[in-house]
């Protein structure tokens, strides 16, 4: 028991000290900007998108109509599906408490290979 004591009384010191030297406000704002530029970046993602799944629905419309759709329609259509896709997953990540934080470490981890969590806008076909 007393091995335990000794442990938490270490982590307790380590964490003050950490908090200390990190300058925790400035830390709590960084993380705070971030997290409010994330969720403008969604909102905005959000809008974007539903025009442009209108388009893509109505690309289908023509196909499920036997209607030979464009090359630059079908490439707009396989692309806005990716994007549909990805809002559907920041949807469900925004149920989650706290999830901002975590889109912006998702997002970070993708950048590294070239990716990103967020729909990209698209040139809409005529």
């Amino acid at each position: 028991m007393e091995q335990l004591n000794i442990n938490k009384k270490y982590i307790r010191e380590l964490v003050k000290e950490t908090l200390i030297q990190e300058d925790f406000g400035s830390w709590v704002k960084d993380v705070g900007e971030k997290t409010w530029d994330s969720t403008k970046k969604i909102g905005k993602s959000i809008g974007r998108e539903t025009k442009e799944t209108v388009v893509a629905a109505k690309i289908l419309s023509k196909l499920i109509r036997n209607k030979e759709p464009s090359e630059k329609e079908v490439e707009f259509l396989k692309s806005q599906s990716v994007d549909l896709g990805k809002v559907l997953i920041l949807l469900g990540l925004q149920a989650i408490p706290g999830s901002s934080i975590g889109i912006i470490a998702i997002e970070k981890m993708l950048k590294k290979k070239g990716l990103t969590i967020f729909p990209k806008e698209q040139e809409v076909p005529n």
